[in-house]
Formats: structure tokens, C-alpha cells, sequence
């Protein structure tokens, strides 16, 4: 899996910090700025996700476990150097945006994704790939709330991606019918949209005060 997934990471320009159990952390734009960062790592989540698509039907042929993956990905400015020691050190990334993007990879589990992304490598990355709103959250030791996006791997289906979307915006500005109406043809093949109506159902049956906000508190790590 190490080598399979890193060779994916590498040929997308990725830089590979570490090996930290079962997970690859690994960042872009450093040591070499790349301007084109936000779509690299898009590229290479997408192309982690498809390669175990692939494998892992002849990995079980040979009776190997299953493989998932989770990925967390967001941008923005940290620490990159030589951190540690005088006698012990390493090459890394650290600070806010770094852990954002390990709460990120954990939510992956709540939500049911295999890939997150924040607000911030959205936008840096263009319209060449699908990005679903799957929630804004606030996690804990930051005030400001984050749009979170799945990297939708292998979908073809724009118009159900905006759909959902335009839902999801009907639903933070508090129009709660109007994301319900959105979201009919959706539920049938869509888990997102269940959930989303789901939510907009509870608000329904129990109206937000004035002070309501979508977003929601992210506290696991």
C-alpha cells in the first residue's frame, strides 16, 4: 500500500513528510513553490483512491485484506523547515491549516466520504474537479467556521453535484423547504442528500431562533 500510494503522491509532486502508523502525510508547494498545489493534491487524492479501487479486487485474489483509505486535505500558510532538535530533526509542515486537515481525514468517518477538503483548496483548485458541500463545521481551538467538500472521485454526474450543492445552500440561509424541494430526486441514490434532508426536516418540525447557524461543532480528532 506504502509504495502503490506514494508513488501516486510523488508523481503528483508531493512532498512526503512521513509515515505515521498506516497513514502517508505528505504537502505540497514546498520546498519548491508549485502554483498549482491545491489541483496536485487533488489529483493525488483522486488518483490514491482510484489505484485502490483497483488493486484491491487482486489483492483479494491472493487473500489480502481489504484496503480503505481516508484523506483530509486543506491549504493555506504553516510552518515548513527543519524541525526538531540539534541532533534529531526532520523536514516538515506543522501549525493550524496541518491539523485541520488531520480533523478532516477523522471526519471522513462521520460523514461517510473517503476524501475532504476545505473551503480554501476548492477554490484554489478550480473547476476541474467535483466538490459536493458536504457540511460547515467549527472545530475545536478555531472560531471561524470551515466549509467542508468531498472530492468526488469517479462521479460524472454535474448536474446531481449542483443540485446537491444548490440544496446545501438553501439550507444555511435557512430556506428549509426550498432544500427539501431541491433534494427529492436525490435520496433515492444519494446518502448526502438523505442526511441533508434529514436535517432539514428537523428543522422544520422544531424552527432555529434568530441566532441559528449551519454550522456544527467538529470536536473529534
Amino acid at each position: 500500500e506504502y509504495m502503490v500510494l506514494s508513488d501516486v503522491v510523488q508523481g503528483e509532486g508531493g512532498t512526503i513528510d512521513k509515515y505515521i502508523g498506516d497513514c502517508i502525510m505528505a504537502f505540497w508547494n514546498a520546498p519548491a513553490p508549485d502554483p498549482d498545489h491545491a489541483a496536485r493534491a487533488c489529483r493525488a487524492a483522486a488518483g490514491c483512491l482510484t489505484m485502490l479501487a483497483r488493486m484491491n479486487p487482486e489483492w483479494e485474489l491472493l487473500d489480502y485484506p481489504h484496503i480503505g483509505v481516508k484523506i483530509g486535505i486543506n491549504s493555506g500558510p504553516c510552518f515548513v523547515g527543519n524541525l526538531g532538535s540539534r541532533d534529531r530533526f526532520n523536514y516538515t509542515a506543522a501549525g493550524d491549516v496541518v491539523n485541520l486537515a488531520s480533523r478532516l481525514e477523522s471526519a471522513n468517518r462521520r460523514y461517510g466520504t473517503a476524501c475532504l477538503v476545505a473551503g480554501s483548496v476548492r477554490d484554489a483548485a478550480g473547476d476541474q474537479f467535483l466538490f459536493r458541500h458536504v457540511d460547515t463545521v467549527i472545530v475545536k481551538g478555531r472560531e471561524a467556521a470551515t466549509p467542508i467538500y468531498e472530492l468526488a472521485v469517479g462521479s460524472t454526474d454535474r448536474e446531481a453535484v449542483g443540485l446537491l450543492n444548490e440544496a446545501r445552500g438553501h439550507y444555511e440561509r435557512g430556506e428549509f423547504y426550498r432544500a427539501l424541494a431541491v433534494l427529492q430526486e436525490l435520496m433515492a441514490k444519494d446518502t448526502q442528500a438523505v442526511r441533508l434532508a434529514k436535517l432539514c426536516s428537523a428543522c422544520i418540525a422544531s424552527p432555529p431562533g434568530p441566532t441559528w447557524t449551519a454550522a456544527v461543532s467538529l470536536e473529534s480528532k
